[in-house]
């Protein structure tokens, strides 16, 4: 999270926000910066509305496994930067097509790829968004749940 805040800060005037969901050591330094928003903890239910006014998500993880919330992100229909540590990029990202990558830990690659979210016009986020929609179509309850099935069944 400090090599997102620092990013965002070295980015400058973008005319985009900063929303941080959760709760953690850097909230105080957060709400400090012009620009952040922090939303403290949401709720589940509280997610699709938060993330219908956002215009991309940022998981800018040092470790994650698999990062549910990568699948949120584009299942709403969001353009998405991911850091390269995050398990489930395989199935929901595709750099430049519906997001960009970075190197977890790395300030100038996370900032490379803030800077080229920010250049994008309004209707490149939107054609982005729906690419991200159409690939959280990959892993649905429905498909999951064939999955499990068949792996019981053999």
């Amino acid at each position: 999270m400090a090599d997102l805040l620092k990013a965002f800060q070295e980015l400058g005037d973008s005319g985009w926000e900063l929303w941080l969901a959760g709760i953690g050591v850097l909230e105080e330094e957060a709400k400090r910066i012009e620009g952040v928003r922090c939303l403290g903890f949401i709720q589940p239910d509280e997610l699709p509305g938060i993330l219908s006014q956002c215009g991309a998500g940022i998981l800018p993880s040092m470790k994650e496994p698999w990062g549910v919330v990568l699948h949120e992100y584009v299942a709403s229909g969001l353009p998405v930067i991911v850091s390269d540590n995050c398990g489930a990029t395989e199935s929901f990202l595709r750099i430049g097509y519906n997001g960009w990558q970075f190197e977890a830990g790395n300030n100038t690659s996370l900032l490379t790829a803030l800077t080229k979210l920010v250049a994008c016009q309004e209707n490149e986020l939107i054609v982005m968004g729906e690419r991200s929609r159409s690939l959280a179509m990959q892993i649905t309850p429905e498909i999951w749940a064939r999955t499990l099935l068949s792996v019981a069944e053999s």
